[in-house]
Parts: structure tokens; sequence; C-alpha cells
């Protein structure tokens, strides 16, 4: 039975979004067998292992929530999450992390030539499967996919000038957090909504759910960092605070007066998760009632609660 066939079985909602990452997975799978020299595609598929998968979920989900056939949305959502599973590798180099998701880092075990050329060829296999997506909005999804990608890059470089002291923007930080981390959540839900249908409204509500749900996102990463556990994470914690990164814990951005108090900045921080979250919810009020919308709600809601 293929994923078209499949996607439609009845599940409850945790068991639908494993059936949904699983589609994704095989997807993904997919496409790596054509990868070459084998030992580039057995690094590649190292790198895949975990993770989430909220961007492709909330692709197919926003595509489903305005009408449309999730089944439709894979290819889209498989390219989101190549292109996203590409910035992390990238990230990892420019971060030197050991770790991620409770495993060495593509470049710790294979070096960074390797985990460059990785990087590389998944945007490579991102490009090639947003090609097969057709329909009156194609210029649209092609225009929004690639003007995240330029957002992901920007957002990585004033990452990297906020940690050289070498940025003159005084927005950088939210500038950062926008672009590498929002900019794409709202990719993923605009480009399902855009192969769901037509109606600008519902475009324009699940766009902006994407990009509030993935401020939340990172806020609650920034979070995690300075008071997550570690062992639940996979990853070293207070990370960004010894390595003098700026976050929304360690910025004083979150609140209208500097304060050097941890702890205000954490209830600040823990305060702006929370409006994020609801800002996000509420643009799913301009949305059809459907399960697929109440999944995107419930979504928004436990990301904001999660410890990993």
């Amino acid at each position: 039975m293929n994923a078209a066939m499949r996607i439609h079985e009845e599940h409850t909602e945790s068991e639908r979004y494993e059936f949904l990452k699983s589609i994704i997975r095989e997807r993904i799978s997919s496409a790596l067998t054509r990868v070459k020299p084998r030992t580039l595609q057995r690094i590649m598929k190292e790198s895949v292992y975990g993770g989430k998968m909220i961007r492709p979920i909330v692709t197919m989900l926003s595509c489903s929530a305005v009408g449309g056939k999730e089944s439709d949305a894979i290819d889209a959502a498989t390219a989101i999450e190549l292109l996203h599973t590409s910035s992390l590798i990238h990230d990892d180099i420019m971060d030197d992390s050991p770790l991620r998701r409770g495993l060495p880092t593509i470049h710790t075990t294979h070096g960074i030539p390797m985990a460059i050329l990785a990087g590389d060829t998944f945007i490579a296999l991102a490009f090639q499967s947003l090609q097969s997506i057709g329909g009156v909005n194609k210029e649209r999804i092609h225009h929004a996919f690639t003007d995240s990608f330029r957002h992901v890059c920007e957002g990585q470089g004033y990452d990297l000038c906020l940690s050289l002291d070498n940025c003159a923007e005084d927005d950088a930080h939210s500038l950062m957090v926008e672009k590498k981390t929002a900019k794409l959540m709202q990719s993923a839900t605009e480009i399902g909504a855009l192969i769901g249908t037509s109606n600008q409204e519902h475009i324009q509500a699940l766009s902006y759910y994407g990009y509030t749900l993935g401020m939340a996102f990172q806020a609650q990463d920034d979070l995690l960092d300075a008071i997550g556990d570690e062992e639940l994470m996979g990853k070293p914690v207070l990370v960004d605070v010894k390595n003098g990164r700026s976050t929304y814990v360690t910025s004083d951005a979150v609140t209208v007066a500097t304060s050097d108090n941890r702890a205000d900045a954490i209830h600040a921080t823990k305060c702006l998760v929370q409006n994020y979250t609801r800002e996000a919810c509420w643009s799913l009020d301009r949305l059809p009632q459907c399960e697929a919308n109440e999944m995107l709600r419930m979504l928004a809601e436990s990301l904001m609660k999660r410890e990993a």
C-alpha cells in the first residue's frame, strides 16, 4: 500500500504524528539510495537518525488544514526536512558541537570536509524533491522555499557575527532567531497551505502560525540550554551561556529594562514562549475546524512544554 493510500488510515493523534514521521523517513531513505559514493550515503544516513521532524509534519498538516491532501505535500515536506538537516550539519561545524541528538556530530566522527559535503548534498536532494511539485501555486512555493534557504544562511551569519561581537545591527539577536528558525517554520506551513488552497486568508493564517511557532520554538530551545536536563536532551546544557552566545536568556532583548538577574531572564523567556504560542494558536482560529487544525494547535502547545 503506497503512502498516498496509507495516509488516510485512522490513528490517534500521537499515532498519526508518528505515522507521518514514518512517511517522511521512508521518502528520505529512498532519496539517499541515489547518493554516491556509498561512504557519503552512509554518513548522510547517520545524520537523519532521530529528530522530531516538526517542520515536515506541519507542512503536511497545513495542507490538510485548508482542505488539501496530506499526500500531495509529501515531496515538499521532504524538501523542508532535507534543508533543515543540512543546516544542522553546517551549524554543528561552525559551533564545533560534539553531540547532536545524543550522538557524535558528523564532523567529529568523519571530519569537516565530509560533513560539509554531506550538508551540501542534502541541499541538492531538497531541491530535487521540490521539482515534482506542480499546481497553480508552484512559483510561489518555489519562491517560499528558496527564500527560506537564504534566510537560514543569513540567520547563521548573524549568529556568527554575534559570537564574534562583530554585528553592527542593534536587533541582531531577534533577526538571527527570525531568520535561522522562524522563517523555515513559516516556509513549511506556508508551502503546505499553498499546496492545499488558493485562499489567501488561510495561507496567511498558516504562514503566521509557522512564524510564531518558530519564534516560540527557539525561545524554548534557549530555555532548555539554560535550565534543561542534559540526559533528556541528549546534548550538553549551558553551552550557549559558556560560549557567551546571544540567546533569549542571556540577551536583555526579552525585557524592557536590562537585567543581570538570571531568574528574571528565565521568567521573561518563559513568558515569551507562552505569548508566541498563544499567537500561533489564535491564528488557527481563522481556519476551518478539522482534525489537522486541532493537531497543529496541540503541537504548538506541546512544544511549549517540551523538555528536549
